[in-house]
């Protein structure tokens, strides 16, 4: 098979995306959760596509799927430091012990085999075009205080199938400090700690793609931890705030000859759902359409789609890299 020679080639990079094909109206509702809805008992049904959950590891952020649909316990003012009377698990907190006014949260426990992280998981789907970045607000509400000297951490991850996760960054990583004492607060919460911030996405979610944001809450650091702080989420706000309508095609595109070949890269459009790379014997003017499903891509010159004027596909895809 004959490689593709950089030397006897004209090489073109462009951007594919069914984006491009979709309208899209932005100002839409922002998605909103208090949790004010929740009702009296301590095992609460949460609200549709949340979950909570538990891991035994130190901030470990686990599976949506495996993680409950409801609270276990519910706490409010005067919440004890003795894990008999409020147990580990999964909490409703109750601000002023007033029902109609909730967060949802965890309490933990010190010691191997004992739930060391909460986490609490909100399920989405796009249902426009791909968004790029989402406004993200909420509070951090306390109620136990914990003398852990590192103190515990807030941290907001983000994931396209619940299972892996990245964090979402320096502006939803909150540290809430170690206490003076062990004790609830008469009057709960405590404190509240506002968090909002923009986050920008890895990679677009184009349209019907699901994707997972976790509120994670464990020690700040180490391994081992007592005295422990309890604190929740609440007055969630989630905004699109970024979206793609038409795709860039690819930036920084760079060719190096190596052994009688053409090694490439580039740098993708966020917006980008394929990159199609076209080899020509002359300078090249084709425009792709469609959705990218007509091309065939063939590393081997003249193997793959033929797009007459001595021109072919030879890469489609959503790398960055192409010998």
């Amino acid at each position: 098979m004959k490689k593709l020679v950089f030397s006897a080639l004209a090489l073109c990079a462009m951007t594919l995306s069914s984006v491009a094909q979709t309208s899209i109206s932005f100002g839409g509702p922002a998605y909103t959760q208090n949790f004010d809805a929740l009702g009296a008992p301590a095992a609460a049904a949460l609200p549709a596509d949340w979950r909570l959950g538990t891991t035994t590891g130190v901030r470990v952020v686990g599976d949506f799927a495996t993680a409950a649909t409801s609270t276990t316990y519910a706490a409010g003012n005067n919440m004890s430091s003795a894990i008999a009377t409020n147990p580990a698990g999964n909490y409703r907190f109750n601000a002023n012990n007033n029902t109609a006014e909730s967060a949802i949260g965890h309490r933990l426990r010190s010691g191997t085999g004992t739930p060391r992280t909460g986490n609490a998981y909100k399920h989405f789907v796009n249902s426009g075009a791909a968004i790029t970045s989402l406004d993200i607000a909420y509070d951090i509400e306390k109620y136990k205080q914990g003398t852990h000297a590192p103190g515990f951490s807030m941290v907001l991850f983000y994931s396209t199938d619940g299972v892996n996760w990245t964090a979402a960054g320096a502006p939803f990583n909150t540290v809430l400090p170690a206490d003076a004492t062990n004790n609830g607060y008469p009057v709960a919460p405590g404190t509240s700690t506002s968090v909002s911030g923009t986050f920008v996405l890895p990679t677009s979610i184009p349209n019907g793609q699901d994707f997972y944001l976790c509120w994670s809450w464990s020690g700040a650091t180490g391994t081992s931890f007592g005295n422990i702080q309890c604190a929740g989420i609440d007055n969630v706000n989630i905004n699109v705030s970024g979206a793609c309508t038409t795709p860039v095609d690819p930036t920084s595109v760079a060719a190096a000859s190596a052994d009688s070949q053409a090694d490439l890269s580039w740098v993708n459009d966020a917006c980008a759902d394929e990159v199609l790379i076209v080899a020509g014997t002359s300078s090249i003017s084709f425009a792709p359409t469609g959705d990218g499903t007509a091309y065939t891509a063939n590393a081997a010159y003249g193997s793959g789609t033929d797009l007459g004027g001595g021109n072919y596909v030879v890469y489609k895809g959503l790398g960055r890299a192409f010998r």
